[in-house]
Protein backbone atom coordinates (compact mmCIF):
# COMPACT_ATOMS: atom_id res chain seq x y z
CA UNK A 1 0.00 0.00 0.00
CA UNK A 2 2.97 2.63 0.77
CA UNK A 3 4.12 1.89 -2.65
CA UNK A 4 0.79 2.90 -4.58
CA UNK A 5 0.70 5.70 -1.98
CA UNK A 6 3.90 7.14 -3.17
CA UNK A 7 3.59 6.52 -6.61
CA UNK A 8 0.04 8.92 -6.16
CA UNK A 9 2.16 11.84 -4.10
CA UNK A 10 5.06 11.96 -6.80
CA UNK A 11 2.31 11.84 -9.72
CA UNK A 12 0.48 14.60 -8.48
CA UNK A 13 0.72 17.85 -10.70
CA UNK A 14 2.68 20.64 -9.20
CA UNK A 15 3.34 19.18 -6.00
CA UNK A 16 6.92 19.52 -4.76
CA UNK A 17 7.09 15.35 -3.94
CA UNK A 18 7.74 14.53 -7.31
CA UNK A 19 10.77 17.10 -7.43
CA UNK A 20 12.28 15.25 -4.19
CA UNK A 21 15.67 13.23 -4.65
CA UNK A 22 16.81 14.98 -7.74
CA UNK A 23 13.58 14.26 -9.57
CA UNK A 24 12.78 10.60 -8.49
CA UNK A 25 9.89 11.34 -5.90
CA UNK A 26 9.55 10.59 -2.10
CA UNK A 27 10.27 7.78 -0.58
CA UNK A 28 8.45 5.66 1.91
CA UNK A 29 10.65 6.33 4.46
CA UNK A 30 10.49 10.23 3.84
CA UNK A 31 6.74 10.30 3.83
CA UNK A 32 6.84 8.45 7.01
CA UNK A 33 9.01 11.20 8.35
CA UNK A 34 6.16 13.82 7.31
CA UNK A 35 3.81 11.86 8.95
CA UNK A 36 5.34 11.11 12.78
CA UNK A 37 4.43 14.76 13.96
CA UNK A 38 0.89 14.09 13.36
CA UNK A 39 0.91 10.61 15.27
CA UNK A 40 0.42 8.84 11.91
CA UNK A 41 2.69 5.64 11.86
CA UNK A 42 2.92 2.87 8.86
CA UNK A 43 1.55 -0.16 9.82
CA UNK A 44 0.43 -3.92 8.64
CA UNK A 45 -2.78 -3.97 7.42
CA UNK A 46 -4.89 -7.15 6.32
CA UNK A 47 -7.16 -6.82 3.25
CA UNK A 48 -8.83 -10.20 2.84
CA UNK A 49 -5.81 -12.95 2.89
CA UNK A 50 -3.27 -10.67 2.15
CA UNK A 51 -1.07 -8.49 4.25
CA UNK A 52 0.39 -4.92 3.04
CA UNK A 53 1.84 -1.80 4.78
CA UNK A 54 0.46 1.05 5.03
CA UNK A 55 -2.02 3.38 6.26
CA UNK A 56 -5.68 3.08 7.16
CA UNK A 57 -8.20 6.16 7.10
CA UNK A 58 -8.67 5.84 11.40
CA UNK A 59 -5.03 6.53 11.21
CA UNK A 60 -5.60 9.99 9.55
CA UNK A 61 -9.06 11.16 11.68
CA UNK A 62 -7.08 12.70 14.52
CA UNK A 63 -4.96 15.09 12.46
CA UNK A 64 -7.62 15.58 9.75
CA UNK A 65 -10.06 16.70 12.91
CA UNK A 66 -6.83 19.40 13.95
CA UNK A 67 -5.48 20.29 10.90
CA UNK A 68 -7.95 19.80 7.75
CA UNK A 69 -11.63 20.63 9.51
CA UNK A 70 -13.78 21.09 6.65
CA UNK A 71 -16.80 23.60 6.27
CA UNK A 72 -19.58 21.94 8.06
CA UNK A 73 -21.34 21.38 4.48
CA UNK A 74 -18.31 18.85 3.30
CA UNK A 75 -18.62 17.12 6.34
CA UNK A 76 -22.17 16.86 6.54
CA UNK A 77 -21.75 15.35 2.62
CA UNK A 78 -19.08 13.19 3.82
CA UNK A 79 -20.98 11.84 6.75
CA UNK A 80 -24.12 11.06 4.05
CA UNK A 81 -21.56 8.84 1.86
CA UNK A 82 -22.57 5.32 2.71
CA UNK A 83 -19.50 3.28 4.74
CA UNK A 84 -17.41 0.43 2.65
CA UNK A 85 -17.34 -2.83 4.25
CA UNK A 86 -15.68 -4.01 1.35
CA UNK A 87 -11.93 -1.68 2.02
CA UNK A 88 -10.29 -0.57 4.58
CA UNK A 89 -8.63 1.83 1.67
CA UNK A 90 -8.92 5.76 2.29
CA UNK A 91 -9.35 6.27 -1.26
CA UNK A 92 -10.71 3.04 -3.07
CA UNK A 93 -11.91 2.50 -6.20
CA UNK A 94 -15.06 0.88 -7.50
CA UNK A 95 -13.89 -2.57 -6.33
CA UNK A 96 -12.20 -1.54 -3.11
CA UNK A 97 -8.86 -1.60 -4.85
CA UNK A 98 -6.47 1.32 -5.23
CA UNK A 99 -7.30 3.94 -7.28
CA UNK A 100 -5.81 4.30 -10.70
CA UNK A 101 -4.69 8.06 -10.67
CA UNK A 102 -4.51 8.38 -14.59
CA UNK A 103 -7.58 6.88 -15.07
CA UNK A 104 -9.52 9.08 -12.23
CA UNK A 105 -8.05 12.41 -13.44
CA UNK A 106 -9.29 10.71 -17.10
CA UNK A 107 -13.12 9.08 -15.87
CA UNK A 108 -14.01 11.59 -13.63
CA UNK A 109 -11.79 15.11 -13.16
CA UNK A 110 -11.32 16.18 -16.59
CA UNK A 111 -15.22 15.50 -17.30
CA UNK A 112 -15.93 17.38 -13.82
CA UNK A 113 -14.04 20.47 -14.61
CA UNK A 114 -15.09 20.66 -17.76
CA UNK A 115 -19.30 20.42 -16.87
CA UNK A 116 -18.42 23.20 -14.29
CA UNK A 117 -17.31 25.32 -17.29
CA UNK A 118 -13.70 25.74 -16.72
CA UNK A 119 -10.49 25.67 -17.83
CA UNK A 120 -8.86 22.79 -17.47
CA UNK A 121 -6.06 22.26 -14.38
CA UNK A 122 -5.00 19.88 -12.35
CA UNK A 123 -6.45 18.63 -8.94
CA UNK A 124 -3.78 20.46 -7.52
CA UNK A 125 -5.04 23.63 -8.22
CA UNK A 126 -7.82 23.12 -5.23
CA UNK A 127 -5.09 23.78 -2.78
CA UNK A 128 -4.17 27.17 -3.90
CA UNK A 129 -8.17 27.72 -4.34
CA UNK A 130 -8.63 26.70 -0.73
CA UNK A 131 -5.83 29.38 0.08
CA UNK A 132 -7.22 32.14 -1.58
CA UNK A 133 -10.93 31.32 -0.18
CA UNK A 134 -9.58 31.20 3.59
CA UNK A 135 -7.68 33.91 3.13
CA UNK A 136 -10.58 36.05 1.91
CA UNK A 137 -12.40 34.55 4.69
CA UNK A 138 -10.20 35.98 7.42
CA UNK A 139 -8.15 32.51 7.87
CA UNK A 140 -4.92 33.85 9.67
CA UNK A 141 -1.73 32.78 7.46
CA UNK A 142 -0.49 30.85 10.76
CA UNK A 143 -3.57 29.10 10.51
CA UNK A 144 -3.29 28.58 6.88
CA UNK A 145 0.18 27.24 6.91
CA UNK A 146 -0.89 24.73 9.75
CA UNK A 147 -4.02 23.41 7.13
CA UNK A 148 -1.79 23.26 4.12
CA UNK A 149 1.28 21.75 6.03
CA UNK A 150 3.72 24.83 5.18
CA UNK A 151 5.35 27.86 6.63
CA UNK A 152 3.76 31.44 7.46
CA UNK A 153 6.75 32.51 5.62
CA UNK A 154 6.12 30.21 1.99
CA UNK A 155 2.31 31.10 2.92
CA UNK A 156 3.33 35.08 2.54
CA UNK A 157 5.22 34.45 -0.32
CA UNK A 158 2.92 32.45 -2.13
CA UNK A 159 -0.29 34.11 -1.17
CA UNK A 160 0.47 37.64 0.51
CA UNK A 161 -0.35 39.89 -2.16
CA UNK A 162 -3.98 39.14 -1.26
CA UNK A 163 -3.61 40.91 1.70
CA UNK A 164 -2.98 44.45 0.68
CA UNK A 165 -4.32 45.75 3.31
CA UNK A 166 -3.06 43.55 5.76
CA UNK A 167 -1.45 46.28 7.77
CA UNK A 168 -4.62 48.65 8.44
CA UNK A 169 -6.37 45.35 9.69
CA UNK A 170 -3.70 44.67 12.34
CA UNK A 171 -3.79 48.47 13.40
CA UNK A 172 -7.57 48.21 13.76
CA UNK A 173 -7.50 44.65 15.32
CA UNK A 174 -5.08 46.01 17.61
CA UNK A 175 -6.90 49.39 18.54
CA UNK A 176 -10.01 47.56 19.26
CA UNK A 177 -7.86 45.15 21.76
CA UNK A 178 -6.27 48.34 23.69
CA UNK A 179 -9.63 50.35 23.82
CA UNK A 180 -10.70 47.40 26.20
CA UNK A 181 -13.93 46.55 23.62
CA UNK A 182 -14.33 43.44 21.92
CA UNK A 183 -15.26 44.35 18.07
CA UNK A 184 -18.74 43.11 16.62
CA UNK A 185 -18.32 43.35 13.42
CA UNK A 186 -15.60 43.18 10.82
CA UNK A 187 -12.66 46.04 10.58
CA UNK A 188 -13.01 47.94 7.52
CA UNK A 189 -9.66 48.63 5.55
CA UNK A 190 -8.11 52.37 4.51
CA UNK A 191 -7.53 50.66 0.81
Amino acid sequence: MCPDLIDALNAIDDALYGGWNDGKGITTRELGKKLVPYGVRAKTIRIGDKRAHGYEQSQFEDAWARYLSLPQRAARALDELPPRVDTRLLFAGVRGGHLNLNEWRADEWTPAVRAAGLEHRSPYALRHTFATFAIAAGVSLYELARFLGTSVEQIDRTYGHLLPDSIARARAALDVFGSGTRPTEEVESDG
